[in-house]
């Protein structure tokens, strides 16, 4: 009719079908079997044929016709309709990429070598292993999407929770997973990257299919804590000061950790961690924290006492009541005497 080529890849799509079934609000799409689809035009019923004989995968019951404030920003897809038009290889939903811990046979007292990703404050950071797994990974990362990135390029009716990506940020391709898609907030998705700690909000374009072969590693991302240091004041979260300092303290450095408690269950560690940049002057970012007066130890935290203290409605009771009696004790004294 118009006479023009598509070109669907120049929108990220694999191809010309995957393109089609991805507007709902234009076409009903049909798929006999394992075979082509069939589209038919969405402002029109479906013929009795396609509903006797295909499996109508966008037919809903009625002629209704979606307004455009009713359309999904992300139309749901099964990936199982599409799976044949997919890059090769694509690391499918349902599938999970499993947490790197520490090894079985490390115990506390133990010294690892580790790098520090996502500060959130200093009882919630996280490390990875510096055994060289993850730099070898993000090598061929980068190796792979610069030559494929257009190639495996998600669609956006394909994004959900739970789907593991590529995605770059700050200006490379990192592993991660989709947590959130943000229906209220356009174009953006939250991922949580899996190797570094991670969790924020990014654009949906440029986000890329997982080839398989980047699953093998486990997800590099440990949770920590700073052992053995708090907050300078009782029952209050870690200064702003406190968290910058500690994460300017930790970037770009050699570190290691000295293991002092290993919860499993959880998967989280508490570490003493010593910068050994300068190996002639290694110190102890703990110590050092609690030296700034940024963190103290447990046995020196300084109870707030501008706060009032609520009493528990017992306590209340019980003092109510010794007043009471001293009041008594106070009148039978008197008429004693």
């Amino acid at each position: 009719m118009f006479c023009k080529d598509i070109n669907y890849e120049d929108f990220g799509y694999a191809s010309l079908s995957q393109l089609c079934i991805s507007l709902p609000s234009i076409f009903h799409y049909c798929r006999p079997s394992d075979s082509d689809f069939r589209l038919y035009d969405r402002n029109k019923p479906l013929p009795p044929s396609a509903e006797t004989k295909f499996t109508v995968a966008s037919y809903t019951v009625g002629s209704k016709n979606l307004n455009e404030g009713e359309i999904c920003a992300l139309p749901n897809i099964e990936w199982d309709d599409v799976e044949s038009f997919l890059p090769e290889s694509v690391y499918k939903p349902g599938n999970e990429i499993p947490r790197e811990f520490v090894p079985p046979e490390t115990k506390e007292g133990d010294t690892i070598k580790i790098g520090v990703g996502e500060v959130f404050d200093l009882s919630k950071f996280w490390v990875y292993l510096d055994d060289g797994n993850l730099d070898n990974l993000m090598d061929e990362l980068q190796d792979f999407y610069a030559t494929n990135a257009s190639r495996y390029s998600m669609n956006e009716s394909l994004i959900r929770e739970g789907v593991y990506c590529a995605k770059i940020i700050y200006g490379e391709y990192h592993r991660a997973v989709i947590v959130d898609v943000l229906p209220e907030v356009k174009d953006s998705i939250k991922v949580f990257f899996i190797d570094y700690g991670t969790m924020t909000k990014v654009p949906i374009k440029d986000i890329c299919f997982l080839h398989e072969r980047f699953a093998e590693l486990p997800a590099q991302a440990i949770r920590c804590r700073l052992a053995d240091i708090c907050p300078t004041q009782e029952c209050v979260p870690w200064s702003h000061d406190a968290t910058v300092t500690f994460r300017n303290m930790t970037r770009d450095r050699t570190i290691d950790a000295k293991v002092a408690r290993i919860n499993r269950k959880e998967q989280i560690l508490e570490v003493y961690l010593i910068d050994v940049t300068n190996p002639s002057k290694p110190f102890c970012i703990n110590t050092r924290l609690v030296e700034l007066g940024l963190a103290t130890y447990p046995d020196q935290v300084i109870i707030e006492t501008t706060r009032p203290v609520k009493e528990s409605k017992r306590k209340v009771f019980l003092r109510l009541l010794a007043e009471k009696r001293k009041s008594r004790l106070s009148e039978t004294e008197w008429q004693g005497d």
